[in-house]
């Protein structure tokens, strides 16, 4: 059989895990038809996970091994992504869990969409080593359906994504500069580039208590720093792509810089100015091209917007400006809701 999916696992001082997670990957249902390979990075761990691993390729095919200098965990991404042989590649945290077919869903969900990454909700657990069928979970990721704009605003992948391998010759690998928020920003391009798909099941057990979790300043800096750069390059047209089929693509573009700027505005991590810049080019496109009454409410928020900077953010000052824009408004937003 040929290798639909090549997972890869980065390791390092993760010994009392490694046993659990080789355990967990052998279960899938892609292992036993031959479909799936494991690929362990072990980035210069003083740790003892080269027994563990060596033990299981005794007893399996399918599985490889490499062992390098300590290393960031995209570098290792990098490193085995280059030894794939799989159409498709997931990362398998040592310390997170699937569900026995969770490998293979997503692998379809892949070939039946065409999208270049796909995922799947997950559990939230506190307690190491536990199974999808055996843990003490109290949480849920529960992810929204794919839109470009929900992924401008928070990472909404989760833990356990599988993407096409294709993507790399065509946006390049991961970028070994960062530490913990290199899966986000290579998963902006890549949904840029090829959309995504949702499976909404859970297939997933995250361990709350990993790397991200433990390093929470960092992974903020990273993030805020992936969005200003996506946020600020991305075409609003990609973001809101019925803003190229309706008849007024002046009105529509406004429509999608409000929605855009309150999004900004009211979400995880916002950017004032940002906001600021999408809610003044709106402005001016109503202004030269809407009709009067639309003209007339831009007016009032300029004419607010200079007695009192705070206006600027106050997004409660833009819902009249949408709700006079039906039909434009739900046909450009309400596809992304």
């Amino acid at each position: 059989m040929s290798i639909r999916v090549s997972a890869l696992v980065s390791v390092y001082n993760a010994e009392r895990f490694m046993r659990a997670a080789l355990e967990d990957l052998v279960a899938q249902t892609l292992f036993a038809h031959g479909e799936l390979e494991i690929i362990v990075i072990n980035s210069g761990s003083p740790q003892g996970e080269e027994t563990i691993v060596k033990e299981f390729q005794n007893r399996h095919a399918n599985i490889k091994y490499v062992r390098t200098e300590r290393e960031t965990i995209y570098a290792a991404w990098n490193r085995g992504l280059r030894l794939a042989s799989g159409t498709y590649l997931t990362n398998a945290n040592t310390d997170d869990r699937h569900r026995p077919d969770g490998l293979e869903l997503l692998a379809n969900a892949l070939e039946r969409s065409g999208s270049g990454v796909a995922y799947a909700d997950a559990l939230i657990t506190r307690g190491e080593n536990e199974t999808l069928g055996t843990n003490a979970a109290d949480r849920v990721f529960r992810w929204p359906r794919f839109s470009l704009r929900q992924l401008l605003m928070h990472s909404v992948f989760g833990p356990q994504p599988m993407w096409r391998r294709s993507l790399h010759d065509e946006i390049g690998l991961f970028d070994p500069k960062y530490t913990v928020a290199g899966d986000y920003e290579f998963f902006i391009r890549a949904a840029w580039r090829q959309g995504a798909v949702h499976v909404p099941e859970i297939l997933g057990l995250y361990f709350e208590g990993g790397t991200e979790s433990r390093n929470l300043e960092k992974c903020k800096n990273e993030t805020e720093e992936v969005l200003r750069r996506y946020r600020w390059s991305i075409p609003i047209e990609d973001i809101y792509p019925r803003c190229r089929e309706l008849d007024n693509p002046q009105a529509a573009r406004a429509v999608a810089l409000l929605d855009f700027a309150r999004c900004l505005a009211t979400g995880p991590h916002p950017d004032a100015a940002l906001t600021r810049r999408l809610r003044d080019e709106a402005a001016l496109i109503l202004l030269r091209s809407t009709p009067r009454a639309w003209a007339s409410l831009s007016l009032r928020w300029l004419a607010a917007r200079r007695k009192n900077a705070a206006a600027v953010r106050d997004t409660g000052r833009w819902h009249p400006v949408l709700a006079d824009l039906p039909p434009i408004a739900s046909e450009i937003v309400k596809p992304l809701s």
